[in-house]
């Protein structure tokens, strides 16, 4: 079944975080975990909203309609080329 993870990217979404070290780790750590998402599919994708905090659907809603209509599309697709 096919799979996106829309995982955001600006780096200004840790802003709060005022240590480096821990802002950096903190960062690294939430995209490792967005990519370990991936393998609940053979078949996913990640999407980077490079605009977006934590709040994907706010900052960047036209990316999240356009990934949803891709899901869709690649779901009809695949369910037409199983029969």
């Amino acid at each position: 079944m096919p799979l996106k993870v829309i995982s955001a990217a600006d780096e200004r979404r840790a802003h709060f975080v005022g240590d480096e070290i821990l802002r950096e780790e903190m960062l690294t750590l939430g995209m490792e975990l967005q990519k370990e998402l991936l393998e609940l599919s053979t078949d996913s994708e990640q999407i980077l909203a490079t605009e977006s905090g934590h709040y994907v659907q706010l900052d960047e809603p036209e990316l999240v309609i356009k990934t949803i209509r891709k899901l869709i599309s690649d779901y009809i697709t695949l369910a037409i080329n199983k029969n």
